[in-house]
C-alpha cells in the first residue's frame, strides 16, 4: 500500500507503495512492456523501484525467479468468467483460450518468457488447473488433458507471436517488389487474394482453435456430462 509523507508545506504527497513482491513484479511488467525482455536486469529494476538492486533478492533469490514471477503475473490477468465451469468443455477451453489470447496480445514483450519459462509456481498452477480439470471432467485422463493443455497454450503463444512479436531483423524490407515474383507459379495463393483474401489474426486463431479442439475430443474421447 502507498504511503504518504508531508512537504515543507504541510501538504501530504504520496511515496511509493512499500516493497513487495507484487510491487516489484508489477514494475518488472512495465519495464518489459515498454523496453522489452533483453533490457530487463536486477539494476534496471531497481532504479525504476528506487531502492538498491540487491533488496531485489530478498523477493526473488535470483533472475529467472524473478521472470518465473512475471510469467505468473501475466497469467493472473487471464480474464475468465467465473460461470465457465458449468458451460460445455470445448466452449469452457475456448473462453479461456481467448482470454490468454488477449491478455498475451496486451504483453507482446513477455512472450518468449512465456513460452520457456517452466510453469512452477502456485498462482500459475492453479490457472492451469481449472482447463485441465473441465477436460478431466469431459472423459480425458490428468496426463493426456495436461499433455492437450500445453499443445493449446503453444499453439496460442505462437499465434500471438506471429500477430504482435517484433520481427527479428526489423520491419518489412521497404525495397520488396510484388511484381518482382512469378505469379504463374503461385496460381493458388493468386486466385485466393483475387478472390478478395484478406489477413485476419482473429479468424486465423478462431480456425486454427476450433480445429485443435475438434481434434483433441476426438483423440481424447471428450463428452459432456448429461
Amino acid at each position: 500500500m502507498a504511503r504518504a509523507t508531508k512537504d515543507e508545506t504541510g501538504d501530504a504527497r504520496p511515496m511509493r507503495p512499500t516493497l513487495n513482491r507484487e510491487f516489484i513484479v508489477a514494475t518488472a511488467v512495465r519495464l518489459v512492456d515498454s523496453e522489452g525482455l533483453a533490457r530487463l536486469s536486477m539494476r534496471r529494476l531497481g532504479a525504476a523501484l528506487g531502492v538498491d538492486p540487491m533488496a531485489i533478492y530478498h523477493y526473488f533469490p535470483s533472475k529467472a525467479a524473478l521472470f518465473d514471477g512475471l510469467v505468473e503475473a501475466i497469467f493472473l490477468e487471464f480474464s475468465v468468467r467465473q460461470e465457465v465451469e458449468g458451460l460445455p468443455w470445448k466452449e469452457a477451453m475456448t473462453e479461456y483460450l481467448q482470454s490468454a489470447r488477449v491478455t498475451l496480445r496486451n504483453h507482446p514483450a513477455v512472450l518468449p518468457a512465456m513460452a520457456t519459462r517452466p510453469v512452477n509456481t502456485q498462482g500459475v498452477l492453479e490457472m492451469i488447473e481449472q482447463p485441465v480439470a473441465c477436460m478431466v471432467k469431459a472423459g480425458a485422463n490428468p496426463a493426456a488433458a495436461l499433455d492437450a493443455m500445453n499443445a493449446l497454450f503453444a499453439f496460442t503463444i505462437g499465434h500471438v507471436l506471429a500477430e504482435v512479436g517484433e520481427p527479428v531483423g526489423g520491419p518489412d524490407d521497404p525495397g520488396f517488389d510484388l511484381e518482382s515474383l512469378d505469379l504463374t507459379a503461385l496460381p493458388t495463393l493468386v486466385t485466393a487474394f483475387q478472390d478478395g483474401y484478406a489477413y485476419d489474426a482473429q479468424r486465423q486463431y478462431d480456425l486454427g482453435l476450433d480445429a485443435m479442439l475438434t481434434g483433441l475430443g476426438a483423440r481424447l474421447n471428450l463428452r459432456d456430462s448429461e
